[in-house]
C-alpha cells in the first residue's frame, strides 16, 4: 500500500506544522499515538517512505536511493522521537527491525547507522539550534560487516564515542531490539543492548552518555556515509519507549 502525498521535509526535531497530519499517517503503523506526539520524519522526499502491508499487518519502510538529497553531511531516512525524560532516568527503547534481502550493502564497510541518540539545545534555558555545536551522538547503533557477517553494533560515550560490541543480523528476519539507557552527565551512566530473546546484553557500557542535562532524542532508520550510493531499505515496527526508573 502506498501513499501519493506531497514531499515531507523535517531537518530538525520540530515537525513542519503544515505536514503534521501526513507525518502522523506514516508514524501510525510504527508507534502508538501517544508516542507519535513526540515523533517526526527526517527524510528529504516522499520517495524515502512507504507503508507496507503484510499478512494484514502494516509497518513503516524507510528507503534510501542513489542520488537522493544529502542532509547534514550524510544521507538519511529516519524517524526522530523526542521522548521526554530527566537526567537520572532509565529509559527502555524497544522496536522491531528487518532488512530485506534485496537491500544494498556497502562493500567498503563505511559508517552506517540504524539508530542514534542525539543531544540537542536545552530549551529550558533558551538555547536553539542556531550555533549549537554538532557532535557525534553519545549512543549509536551501527550497521556493517565483520568477517562476512552482517552485524549491528553499539558505540557509546560522551565526549568520545567508542565501539563496544556487536551481534549478527539476518536478512529478511524481523529482529526485536531493546536498548536500556541510564542517562547521566556523570560516570554513573550506562547502556545495555539486547536482540531477540537474549537474557544477557550483546553490548553494555558505562560512563557519561549526555553532553548536556537535557533529553537526547532518539533517531531510528538509516543514516550513512555520503559516498555510499546504493538503493537500500529498512523496515520498522512496534516502537515502544518507557521510563522504568527514576
Amino acid at each position: 500500500m502506498r501513499f501519493a502525498l506531497p514531499i515531507i521535509l523535517a531537518l530538525a526535531t520540530p515537525a513542519l506544522a503544515d505536514d503534521r497530519a501526513r507525518e502522523l499517517s506514516f508514524l501510525a503503523p510504527l508507534m502508538p499515538s501517544a508516542l507519535a506526539e513526540y515523533g517526526n520524519l527526517q527524510v528529504p522526499a516522499i520517495e524515502n517512505l512507504d507503508i507496507v502491508t503484510e499478512n494484514g499487518e502494516a509497518f513503516l519502510e524507510l528507503r534510501m536511493f542513489e542520488g537522493q538529497a544529502m542532509t547534514l553531511k550524510g544521507y538519511r531516512a529516519e524517524v526522530s522521537v523526542d521522548f521526554p525524560y530527566a537526567e537520572g532516568d532509565t529509559v527502555v527503547y524497544a522496536w522491531r527491525l528487518r532488512i530485506p534481502a534485496d537491500s544494498g550493502a556497502d562493500p567498503e564497510n563505511r559508517w552506517w547507522l540504524l539508530g542514534q541518540w542525539h543531544d540537542q539545545p536545552d530549551r529550558r534555558i533558551g538555547e536553539s539550534w542556531d550555533g549549537f555545536a554538532l557532535r557525534t551522538p553519545p549512543v549509536l547503533l551501527g550497521y556493517g560487516h565483520v568477517d562476512g557477517q552482517e552485524v549491528i553494533s553499539l558505540a557509546y560515550g560522551a565526549p568520545d564515542t567508542l565501539g563496544v560490541a556487536y551481534t549478527a543480523l539476518t536478512r529478511d528476519v524481523w529482529h526485536d531490539l531493546r536498548v536500556e539507557i541510564h542517562w547521566s552527565t556523570g560516570a554513573d551512566g550506562w547502556a545495555k543492548a539486547f536482540m531477540d530473546d537474549m537474557d544477557t546484553p550483546f553490548a553494555e557500557a558505562t560512563g557519561r552518555n549526555m553532553f548536556n542535562s537535557y533529553q537526547h532524542f532518539f533517531k531510528l532508520g538509516m543514516y550513512r556515509h555520503p559516498d555510499i550510493q546504493l538503493n537500500s531499505r529498512v523496515q520498522l515496527d512496534d516502537l515502544r519507549i518507557e521510563i522504568i526508573s527514576d
